[in-house]
């Protein structure tokens, strides 16, 4: 038979396991940070070409998905006039938009995080110049244009902050110019 203090131990060491089970679980189920989300979504799959808007898009709902998340806490921009997507204001000379913006100022992970997508597959060629039209403008951390292959296809990688809708937003994108005519 159990003596009454073993007892108040054993009750009070499963009250004190479940009151720290539900506080590990309350952690757990905190959303993932949306910044690390979108940078991590981005490098994943913003980089990879042959995607619908509808595409891309159901692959970021799964990219948070996965890490935890629900919906899609941060914004896109997406087109490729190459696939039918065509919104009423691409970036003129462009054929391919690719990006994701989040609140906040997180220009230098966002950058860190745009290097190494540049680091993997698919290549992303050599850097060249910019081309006309592209500049840094009042919130660029980090803009670039690279050469991606043979036929002249160039790509403008970009990084800054500008004013959102709820304050300050970093974004993170990526534009493919076709190919020069010839």
């Amino acid at each position: 038979m159990t003596s009454l203090p073993h007892w108040r131990l054993l009750q009070g060491l499963c009250i004190a396991g479940a009151v720290a089970f539900a506080a590990g679980q309350a952690v757990a189920d905190e959303a993932p940070d949306t910044a690390a989300l979108a940078q991590s979504a981005f490098a994943a799959i913003c980089t990879n070409p042959g995607q619908t808007a509808a595409v891309m898009e159901a692959r970021m709902r799964a990219h948070v998905a996965n890490a935890g998340g629900s919906g899609l806490p941060f914004g896109t921009s997406f087109y490729d006039t190459t696939l039918g997507d065509t919104p009423d204001d691409p970036t003129p000379g462009t054929n391919r938009r690719c990006e994701v913006s989040f609140p906040g100022d997180h220009v230098e992970d966002a950058t860190e995080t745009l290097r190494s997508a540049m680091q993997g597959p698919p290549v992303f060629g050599t850097v060249t110049e910019l081309p006309d039209g592209f500049e840094a403008h009042d919130g660029t951390h980090f803009i670039q244009a690279r050469l991606l292959n043979a036929r002249g296809i160039r790509a403008v990688v970009h990084v800054g902050t500008r004013d959102g809708s709820d304050g300050q937003e970093t974004f993170i994108n990526v534009e493919r110019l076709p190919p020069p005519a010839d």
